[in-house]
């Protein structure tokens, strides 16, 4: 890994009586042997970002640590560790290792999280989507599993309706191979300005799906380019995915079994719901479901739930 890969870093120090994640020091680390990073500027944040060494240095007599590494680079981090890093992280009395299962094509394999669950005191597997938090994915992984939901609801988003709306659609910087046939039959649609979400910070993301009408994913599906616009007023557009919705979705017309089917389907559809009424109706919809899994306070609740170790599946 070559930098930009961060991880979160709870500590706490046992000098200090430090016994709740209110009182625990907590700092963000750029990838071991990456480039280093002084802060993260794609959105507004006040998070220093520090180096693995510049920790042990600055905490000397660290007693407990909860380290969140990302799935998809997780069996990596021991390769690249600093020697005087890897004992460091030895001598700690605690030393909680939880990996970030945001996608589960990405999540490793049980068997290559052992040496992380060897140095580790315990690891726990926290996750993004419901669809993968379940007793056989526990079963299966064979390490305590957490719903850790992610902080995507409606209090973070700048709602507007219809009548507030340009007709504007955005659309994910994903690759897929039907994307171009995709949005060729778009070119159908007179009237409608066409934006693909790159080149900005999340603030301008923020506003910019807030002006928007409708937004396609070409990614996983349940996503923040399908969930996000739908909190800001959009209608969204994606292709059911087995591995992250869950099956009440497939209620939704703008959900397609396929990207076939949307091709065939978007120009109707989009037509079809450019009606005040129809579209203030469906995009209600679409607002309850995605609300009934993705709201703030539950999100709180389980944060709260792993750091007191009430994991959903121990």
């Amino acid at each position: 890994m070559t930098g930009g890969i961060l991880a979160l870093v709870a500590l706490c120090d046992n000098t200090d009586n430090l016994r709740t994640i209110h009182d625990a020091q907590v700092a963000m680390c750029s990838w071991p042997g990456g480039y280093p990073l002084l802060k993260f500027e794609w959105f507004d944040n006040d998070r220093m970002i520090f180096q693995l060494p510049q920790l042990r240095r600055f905490f000397p007599h660290v007693d407990e640590m909860i380290l969140h590494l990302p799935e998809y680079i997780s069996c990596e981090f021991l390769d690249v560790l600093d020697p005087r890093d890897l004992a460091w992280l030895r001598q700690l009395s605690t030393l909680q290792i939880n990996i970030l299962n945001m996608n589960i094509k990405m999540m490793p394999a049980p068997e290559k999280l052992t040496p992380l669950a060897r140095l580790a005191t315990k690891l726990t597997i926290s996750t993004a989507h419901k669809k993968y938090c379940s007793l056989s994915e526990r079963q299966r992984l064979g390490f305590p599993l957490h719903h850790m939901l992610t902080p995507c609801s409606e209090v973070t988003y700048q709602f507007r309706d219809y009548a507030a709306k340009e007709n504007l659609l955005i659309y994910s910087p994903d690759a897929h191979p039907l994307k171009e046939r995709v949005l060729q039959k778009l070119q159908h649609l007179p009237g409608i300005r066409y934006v693909e979400i790159q080149n900005m910070t999340y603030e301008q993301y923020k506003e910019i799906i807030s002006r928007a009408k409708w937004a396609i994913t070409f990614g996983e599906g349940l996503d923040g380019y399908f969930l996000e616009p739908i909190f800001s007023g959009a209608i969204s557009f994606a292709t059911y995915n087995t591995d992250f919705f869950t099956p009440d979705f497939q209620m939704l017309d703008t959900v397609y079994p396929t990207y076939e089917i949307m091709a065939d389907r978007l120009v109707a559809d989009l037509l079809r719901l450019d009606d005040p009424d129809v579209y203030k109706e469906y995009q209600q919809k679409q607002f309850r479901i995605c609300r009934s899994h993705y709201d703030h306070d539950t999100y709180l609740q389980n944060l709260k739930r792993f750091y007191q170790g009430n994991y959903s599946f121990p």
